[in-house]
């Protein structure tokens, strides 16, 4: 008795453990410390290990949280409920969670203004420093104050990173003080309206606090919108301040830099930042609804207060910006703290060459700078593309005053080829970004970069300048990017400074019309072990062209137009990947497989071959290929092999299933089969004898139309002046009163075309078929009403037929035109359309005759192929 009670109440605590565990809907992982629960359609907390400490539980539906909800989870790190539609928790929902370091709660609709998210504590927190409440309270735009509720994040006394919505006309009120660890402050979901000085006043003792996000603000132009410039005044520590697309333009983020230069108490102290993010703060497309015009021009009033600050990493790319004073650059102060400048996207219009030669001094002065960004920038000269050489000497006064010659501590006019040389000093410099650039004119100088010995990267891509005839001097690059520069004009000077790079892309560059030119623009770099060609137009690959390429471990052809593996290709012996992807390859021949398995034995490697998107083919002459490709432990493919290849036929098929299915797919191809397939050829031919000898008496008249046709004309066309009809037209009598209704209204009446119709143009006295050898003669074009009845018609088969001999007869031209009624399957057309169907123009009639659009553009199309 005392056995079985023990045996029950065993069965009671494991049966529901046993099912917790097979029929959970959670990925847990082998140690039980960490549970995947995303998108599981959960209601409430699953049951779990008491050892998780890492949950997921993004995307569920738990709309409400209880105080208890994760009481059975002590050990618990990270918490992630995301987009889980929660509106309400109780206050202490986390407080079991004292180990819980990092929370997201983002996307929910929590509101974070209402008195219930008021009562929530984090005091049993003491661990937790990530915290994520974003997405979650909708701004209205109204001039009443958005009051945090400070006692909920005066609770966080440990918190370091904070991701919170930043609500129109925020207030943050004393309870922010106590978050003194906070490091990191990001508002998302960013609406501004109107930040006052005094926003942020609380956040004055956040000693920690050194990075501020504000990215993406939207701002909506309304009469009380507002950023005072002493907004930033509070934040005493702030390193980082990330301002990106925030659509407050860009004047009125130079102007609250006033807030970083002063304490609250306002006397000036040099700052020092890491990264001051200003990319696409204008509010173009904004103002652009609105009508309001919008073009920034950069005054040394405007970089006023950049005087007082130190900055690493300076961003002020994309925001209209159509002019800058050269005195702005010229009064940087502290530029030796730049590490990187970025001024892409913008569309500076700048007097040349005086504004150059201030950049040039202004990198060679700033001595930490190691990334420089002039990309994406349309850049507009005085009208020097007309001139040569001596033309620009000879006009010493046009640049206002600044010449070539007056500026002969920039340049050094060297007599022997009559080139001047612009020197660019940067100690640190390592990458240079030049991309996208327009150069109106001809730049007849070379760039000597040999003070910059860390200058390790270049960007000119997609640059256009009318001649690229010059030279890098001094570089010592191991990437270089000149693609989208046509060089089958130039260029072939630029590459050749290049001799050690190591990493090449070259993409767009015309090189097929380079090499057809014998401009073989490799020849003088031998130290390039990354090449990236595609998209290049290339067809074929000499041996020549690819001269000087031997260390190449890897090459980008892709996305060009090659139809056999470049045996140039052979001479590279480091060759470690290939990317054939997209081009016309149908097979790879005997050398190219035996090359390709050599180098495992030659580098101790596989070799990569990627071939995707190339139309591979699946017959007799490429069974070899097909059957390397799946047996080769040599070469690595992309794809998983499970390439598509084109079958005898021209229909498609999985490599990995033609090459399993092999005996079926290539049985005509063996040997062994000779005598088989002789033996069948034989009593083929003899039954074709026997066939052919039936169908010559049944179908007499058949041959003598053919031979008829080829004795009558003598040349290979037909004179389309001669044709007694527009159109002749094949239907069944069950169509006859659309054709009467329809067609011949539509056709005749409207568009003036001389139809032959057999109810009215056959002539009496003569067999049908003599009458449809004469119509076909004499129409122009030949047109096919294919409905099912028209398919079992006795006819059918005769008018297609002889419609195919008259247009080879014509010399191949697309005389044939088909119009289909109905929902007629492939396999249900007629023998003689699906063969000659690439020869035809089909037109489907609309099947719902309601639809005047699509009647309208059927009969359109149909008067376009007659005409046509």
């Amino acid at each position: 008795m005392y056995t079985m009670y023990t045996k029950l109440c065993l069965v009671c605590l494991i049966v529901p453990y046993l099912h917790a565990v097979l029929s959970h809907p959670c990925s847990i992982s082998e140690d039980q410390r960490t549970a995947d629960c995303t998108y599981r359609h959960l209601t409430r907390v699953p049951l779990l290990s008491n050892l998780t400490e890492h949950l997921d539980l993004t995307g569920n539906n738990f709309t409400r949280l209880w105080n208890y909800s994760f009481d059975h989870l002590p050990l618990l790190r990270t918490l992630k409920l995301d987009s889980c539609n929660i509106d309400r928790m109780e206050g202490q929902v986390f407080g079991s969670l004292i180990y819980l370091e990092s929370l997201s709660l983002s996307n929910n609709r929590i509101n974070i203004l209402h008195k219930r998210f008021g009562r929530l504590r984090f005091h049993n927190n003491p661990s937790l420093t990530n915290l994520d409440i974003s997405f979650n309270t909708e701004a209205v735009l109204k001039q009443i104050e958005s009051v945090y509720p400070h006692k909920v994040f005066a609770s966080m006394t440990s918190l370091e990173q904070l991701t919170i919505d930043l609500l129109p006309n925020p207030v943050f009120k004393q309870g922010f003080r106590k978050m003194t660890n906070l490091t990191s402050l990001i508002f998302r979901d960013c609406t501004i309206m109107h930040l006052k000085n005094d926003t942020f006043r609380y956040f004055q003792n956040l000693t920690s606090l050194t990075s501020l996000e504000m990215s993406g603000c939207q701002v909506h132009i309304q009469p009380w919108f507002k950023v005072e410039t002493a907004v930033l005044q509070y934040f005493s520590s702030l390193q980082i301040l990330n301002l990106s697309r925030s659509m407050i333009t860009f004047p009125v983020a130079m102007d609250i830099l006033y807030g970083l230069t002063v304490t609250s108490n306002g006397k000036y102290s040099a700052r020092k930042m890491k990264v001051l993010d200003l990319y696409n703060v204008n509010p173009l497309k904004l103002l652009w609804l609105y009508g309001v015009s919008y073009s920034v021009k950069v005054t040394k009033f405007m970089t006023r207060y950049l005087q007082q600050l130190c900055v690493e990493d300076f961003n002020i790319g994309k925001n209209g910006i159509v002019e800058i004073d050269v005195e702005s650059v010229q009064e940087f102060r502290n530029i030796n703290c730049l590490t990187r400048f970025v001024m892409r996207e913008n569309n500076f219009i700048l007097p040349f060459p005086k504004f150059l030669f201030i950049v040039v001094h202004f990198i060679s002065h700033a001595t930490n700078l190691q990334e420089f960004d002039y990309s994406y920038i349309a850049m507009q000269f005085s009208d020097v593309t007309n001139q040569s050489p001596g033309d620009l000497r000879s006009n010493e006064n046009r640049y206002n005053g600044f010449s070539v010659m007056d500026t002969t501590h920039h340049l050094s006019v060297k007599e022997e080829d009559s080139r001047c040389m612009v020197p660019l000093a940067s100690a640190n410099l390592s990458v240079l970004r030049l991309s996208h650039l327009l150069f109106p004119f001809f730049f007849l100088c070379d760039v000597d970069v040999s003070m910059c010995p860390k200058l390790t990267h270049c960007d000119f891509s997609y640059t256009s300048i009318s001649t690229m005839d010059f030279k890098v001097k001094g570089a010592n690059l191991s990437y270089i990017d000149v693609s989208g520069i046509d060089f089958s004009t130039s260029g072939s000077r630029l590459l050749g400074s290049f001799i050690h790079v190591g990493h090449l892309a070259i993409r767009d560059a015309n090189l097929d019309r380079a090499f057809s030119n014998n401009n073989y623009i490799f020849r003088n770099i031998c130290h390039v072990e990354e090449l990236d060609i595609s998209s290049n137009h290339l067809n074929t690959l000499s041996d020549e062209a690819l001269e000087g390429l031997e260390s190449l471990r890897n090459i980008n052809l892709a996305l060009n137009f090659l139809e056999e593996f470049p045996h140039g290709i052979y001479k590279m012996t480091q060759l470690r990947e290939i990317d054939l992807s997209y081009n016309k390859l149908s097979f790879f021949d005997k050398n190219t497989r035996e090359w390709l398995d050599g180098r495992k034995e030659a580098t101790g490697s596989n070799i990569t071959v990627l071939l995707y998107g190339n139309p591979l083919a699946c017959n007799c002459d490429t069974f070899d290929f097909v059957s390397w490709m799946m047996t080769t432990h040599n070469v690595r493919f992309d794809n998983s092999r499970n390439y598509n290849c084109t079958l005898k036929y021209g229909s498609t098929a999985s490599i990995k299933h033609v090459y399993e299915h092999r005996d079926t797919y290539f049985a005509d191809c063996n040997d062994h089969l000779f005598w088989l397939q002789f033996s069948i050829s034989a009593i083929s031919l003899l039954t074709l004898a026997l066939v052919l000898a039936v169908i010559g008496h049944t179908f007499r008249w058949r041959i003598l139309y053919f031979f008829y046709r080829n004795c009558k004309i003598k040349s290979g066309f037909e004179d389309t002046t001669s044709y007694s009809f527009d159109l002749f037209v094949a239907y069944t009598a069950a169509d006859s009163p659309w054709i009467w209704q329809q067609l011949r209204p539509t056709m005749e009446l409207q568009h003036s075309l001389h139809l032959c119709l057999h109810e009215r143009n056959f002539e009496v006295g003569e067999s049908i078929s003599q009458n449809i050898v004469n119509c076909l003669q004499k129409s122009k074009k030949i047109l096919f009403i294919i409905s099912q009845d028209y398919i079992n018609a006795r006819w059918c088969d005769f008018e297609l037929e002889m419609a195919n001999m008259e247009r080879v007869q014509r010399g191949g031209t697309n005389s044939i035109i088909v119009a289909i009624k109905g929902e007629i399957p492939v396999e249900d057309m007629p023998r003689p359309i699906r063969t000659i169907w690439q020869h035809v123009t089909c037109i489907i009639y609309p099947s719902d005759t309601t639809d005047r659009d699509a009647l309208e553009l059927f009969w359109c199309r149909l008067h376009h192929s007659v005409i046509s």
